[in-house]
């Protein structure tokens, strides 16, 4: 019989102002420095998502929101250098633009609003790319296959 998954959960939230999507650069954190995310984390003991979300977006936004503005979007299954995770991908919509401050300047060396149209692409983590564009095709399930999913944990056998 196989071994059962024990998976890590966590929460990223997709700022959405009208067809712009606030993506935050990961600064002197690993893995992804330097990349384009989203405010996420993970889903800290009885927690819900929706809670996890609000304690994020505080803490990277500055920004105090309900629970109940959170709405859902993406659940991503997806493998890390740790194990397996499930992430809830939720949406904050109709932000206050002049609200929003970077509030952990440790983590994030800045906050840019882009058309969701009009993401960088090659600078974004790969599997939030693959969210963005699963959001954008109305997809709400997505396994992720850009990360640590194909690679082989043990070396190949030459014979």
């Amino acid at each position: 019989m196989a071994d059962k998954q024990i998976a890590e959960v966590g929460v990223e939230v997709l700022v959405m102002l009208d067809e712009e999507v606030l993506l935050l650069r990961r600064a002197d954190t690993e893995p992804y420095s330097g990349l384009y995310g989203l405010p996420s984390g993970s889903v800290e003991g009885f927690e819900t998502p929706k809670q996890a979300a609000g304690k994020k977006v505080m803490e990277y936004l500055g920004l105090d929101v309900e629970d109940s503005k959170f709405t859902s979007a993406i659940t991503v299954h997806r493998r890390s250098k740790t194990g397996v995770n499930i992430d809830f991908f939720l949406i904050l919509d109709n932000v206050d633009e002049d609200k929003v401050k970077n509030n952990n300047p440790d983590k994030c060396d800045e906050l840019k609003w882009f058309h969701i149209h009009n993401i960088p692409e090659d600078d974004m983590i790969p599997y939030i790319k693959d969210v963005i564009s699963s959001y954008k095709n109305w997809n709400n399930y997505l396994e992720d296959h850009t990360s640590y999913l194909n690679m082989r944990t043990t070396p190949l056998k030459i014979v």
